[in-house]
């Protein structure tokens, strides 16, 4: 934990509280749950229940020793738990003055226990529209995200591709090549690609061409592209060995 201090709530009706500094539409809450569990923690604003955020430990409790930490997240192997925190985010109903007192809670439907070791207030934007779309090919008109950039790369107009608000399953790798491209979405807040397989090799954004066949397929060959504006994840826990485009790139 932060400072090695933190908020332990483990009985229902046990809260934490702050009084919000400033306008607020957004909570990033950094914490630790029981190991293999998945949940929620509540959260108040001036006491009234306006929602929940959702907690894993899908990608913590790393296994290791004092003399194997260079491996962390490589090779879980060791008897001590590490990277015991992770981040829950949650998207308010509306705005909140500054003021405000809004609360972490644990209810009866919530985790076992929580550590509450870090918050964070934000004032997040409106999603952000398709910049130009003219030059920008939507994504939600094609069937996967790989077709619409596939697209835009064969096109002789469009310079890039708008990921809409949502969240977008990827089943497998992503690979650009061949042209600069912008890929933007809505916002962090807004725009997810969520990759989910947890095979080597089985998601991530790959920038080479696989089917050049002249040594060209390696990092380095697409360039001069920009990824903006969205949150990526993915189920993998480790980088298996590097075989796995981990988490993104």
């Amino acid at each position: 934990a932060s400072g090695r201090s933190a908020v332990l709530l483990d009985s229902n009706g046990e809260y934490v509280e702050f009084t919000l500094p400033s306008a607020t539409n957004a909570i990033v809450l950094r914490a630790s749950i029981p190991k293999g569990t998945n949940g929620t923690v509540s959260v108040y604003a001036d006491n009234t229940k306006i929602g929940k955020i959702n907690l894993t430990t899908d990608y913590s409790y790393h296994m290791g020793s004092p003399s194997s930490l260079g491996q962390l997240g490589y090779s879980d192997s060791g008897d001590t738990a590490y990277w015991l925190y992770d981040d829950g985010q949650l998207l308010l109903d509306k705005t909140y003055p500054a003021g405000t007192k809004l609360k972490i809670q644990k209810d009866s439907d919530d985790v076992e226990w929580v550590y509450c070791d870090m918050v964070e207030f934000e004032k997040v934007a409106a999603p952000l529209e398709n910049p130009d779309p003219s030059k920008y090919l939507d994504a939600s008109n094609y069937q996967t995200l790989e077709a619409a950039v596939n697209a835009a790369r064969m096109s002789s107009t469009y310079t890039g591709v708008y990921i809409p608000a949502g969240e977008w399953t990827m089943t497998g790798q992503v690979t650009l090549y061949g042209k600069a491209l912008d890929i933007v979405g809505a916002g962090m807040w807004y725009t997810n690609l969520q990759f989910t397989s947890s095979k080597a090799f089985g998601g991530g954004i790959s920038g080479g061409n696989p089917n050049a066949g002249d040594g060209t397929s390696g990092d380095g060959y697409c360039k001069n592209l920009e990824f903006c504006n969205m949150y990526i994840n993915s189920n993998l826990r480790s980088r298996y060995g590097e075989n796995a485009v981990y988490k993104c790139f």
